[in-house]
């Protein structure tokens, strides 16, 4: 039996100096920039932005840090 695949892959990108919480799940397809705080248990889809704090299910962004 011949059966076509649904759910193709895509690539994770993520940069250095990242840190991130306990359990979180980064899903297919995101981009996370260097210097980004991921907190425990957040749920990480598409691109977040360098030297950002990011939180919750679905993740948001809580605090820019500027240098």
């Amino acid at each position: 039996m011949l059966t076509k695949r649904v759910n193709f892959g895509k690539s994770i990108y993520i940069g250095d100096h990242v840190w991130y919480g306990q359990e979180v799940a980064i899903l297919k397809g995101s981009f996370i920039a260097s210097g980004s705080t991921l907190g425990a248990k957040s749920v990480i889809s598409g691109t977040k932005f360098s030297n950002s704090i990011y939180a919750g299910n679905p993740s948001k962004l809580i605090k820019k840090i500027n240098f």
